[in-house]
């Protein structure tokens, strides 16, 4: 649907002409396009102390990733936090990435016991004769 004017014109010569249905509000279709320009420099501005907000975080030691993640958390309500926690964790249960399960005990007792026969397959290290 465009955006109609709303009011008729007068020509030089005193006469008023009825607006053109497909003419379009310049006026109005300027306002729109000032305000987005505004909102997208503020988003840029935005996007830009964001990332030296990061920045400063790496340099100072943090894993950003982690960092964003725990943003986003923050940012979450409650419940839903929890009600996504909750699925993650059924989820590495579900793939035996936790070692509190059964599955993820015995797969930490075979990596352990298949270290240990690699490191005794190795031989001699070298210069220890």
């Amino acid at each position: 649907m465009m955006a109609r004017g709303k009011q008729n014109t007068e020509t030089t010569d005193g006469q008023v002409l009825r607006n053109d249905p497909n003419q379009i509000d310049g006026e109005a279709l300027q306002r729109y396009v000032e305000r987005c320009i505004t909102l997208f420099t503020d988003r840029q501005d935005l996007t830009s102390k964001i990332q030296e907000v990061f920045k400063e975080a790496r340099d100072a030691g943090f894993v950003t990733a982690h960092l964003r993640q725990l943003v986003r958390e923050q940012m979450m309500e409650p419940q839903v936090l929890a009600d996504q926690l909750a699925q993650m964790d059924t989820y590495r249960r579900a793939l035996g990435q936790l070692a509190d399960t059964p599955l993820g005990a015995n797969a930490l007792k075979r990596a352990r016991k298949d270290n240990r026969s690699n490191t005794e397959n190795m031989g001699e290290p070298i210069g220890s004769a």
